[in-house]
């Protein structure tokens, strides 16, 4: 096999490894932080949640921001549950909704959704 094959095959099991995977870039946390008066935290929250119309459970969205920019501490479940109470402060009761249960699941809100789009899109374009 020569070195171009294997480099397609690495290139192939990392897409299909990859696959379904969330991303927030640093740049957006920091035009979104910008834009509204969010922390870091909270800024990765949205943005997380943005990429998805589906809930998504708090432990889950405790390690998504955790594992961003190689963040060394712990995100639990309390602390996003305390982070989206803080977000819902600042932007609405409404802005982030929850499904109870045994892990409490989180979207964001259409209209909230189509704000932090519209702010990234526009800080692209140099509108913002």
């Amino acid at each position: 096999m020569t070195e171009m094959e294997e480099l397609r095959l690495y290139v192939a099991e990392l897409e299909e490894a990859l696959k379904g995977a969330i991303w927030v870039r640093r740049t957006d946390v920091t035009i979104l932080r910008k834009a509204l008066p969010l922390s870091n935290y909270e800024a990765r929250i949205l943005l997380y949640l943005r990429q998805t119309d589906v809930p998504i459970y708090a432990v889950d969205i405790g390690n998504a921001i955790h594992s961003m920019d190689g963040d060394e501490k712990i995100v639990t479940r309390n602390l996003v549950t305390t982070l989206v109470m803080r977000i819902r402060k600042k932007l609405g009761a409404d802005s982030i909704l929850s499904r109870q249960g045994r892990e409490n699941g989180y979207w964001i809100s259409e209209p909230l959704r189509k704000k932090v789009t519209k702010i990234l899109s526009d800080a692209k374009m140099g509108c913002g």
